[in-house]
């Protein structure tokens, strides 16, 4: 509820930042956009390097008006996500 969820905030918890050095940080949403910033943070705080800015989009939830997400066009976005992801780790 408005936060990433217990599963995601655990394992980010037990990543070791002696061997994971870079991450993006990427979400679907009901109703919190801001889930990408909150998973930077979560992801900073573990001592981790997060890469650009994080991708969000829409997920098909419950009570939200969200039906059909992530569609085509999000799919697309997140494609793109990717490649500036990899494009930033090969400089």
């Amino acid at each position: 509820m408005h936060k990433p969820h217990k599963k995601v905030r655990a394992l980010i918890g037990e990543i070791n930042p002696a061997i994971v050095k870079n991450a993006a940080a990427f979400g679907t949403y009901g109703n919190q956009s801001e889930i990408g910033k909150q998973i930077k943070e979560l992801l900073q705080e573990q001592g981790i390097n997060v890469l650009g800015e994080p991708f969000v989009c829409k997920g098909d939830s419950v009570g939200t008006g969200n039906k059909g997400h992530p569609d085509a066009k999000d799919l697309d976005n997140a494609k793109e996500f990717a490649g500036k992801v990899v494009a930033n780790l090969m400089i």
